[in-house]
């Protein structure tokens, strides 16, 4: 088994860092952890630091007034869209269903609805009127 080259740093730089395929650089493992170590530790104040100035942003009166004004008109904006999708869509559908409907349901209603009503309701209404 042959032993792997361990890259030292190189006389002078202080750095562990050494060239590799010409332009990555390789670092020991050690060194890796370090960094993501580093990273996420030092993430958290960072992240903390974000909310705490945003949260004191809203906080200010102004800031907040102006804040709600953007949302309703943005609110606004976003309802009438909609509304406008909405009935566009529906003017669609409409545009589809209504000659279905009228090609397979109207005729199955005037061959069967229509009769039984004339044969059994009419003269119910008719009997009801006359008493009255």
């Amino acid at each position: 088994m042959a032993n792997k080259p361990v890259n030292k740093p190189a006389s002078g730089t202080g750095s562990t860092q050494s060239p590799r395929n010409g332009s990555a650089v390789e670092r020991r493992p050690s060194e890796q952890l370090l960094q993501v170590v580093d990273r996420a530790v030092g993430a958290v104040p960072v992240v903390a630091d974000a909310v705490r100035n945003a949260v004191e942003e809203w906080r200010k009166p102004e800031r907040l007034n102006a804040e709600l004004e953007r949302a309703e008109a943005r609110g606004a904006d976003v309802r009438r869209q909609v509304t406008d999708q909405a009935v566009e869509r529906a003017r669609k559908a409409r545009e589809r269903v209504e000659p279905v409907y009228k090609q397979r349901v109207e005729p199955v209603v005037r061959e069967r609805v229509e009769p039984v009503y004339r044969e059994r309701l009419e003269p119910a209404v008719r009997k009801v009127r006359e008493r009255i």
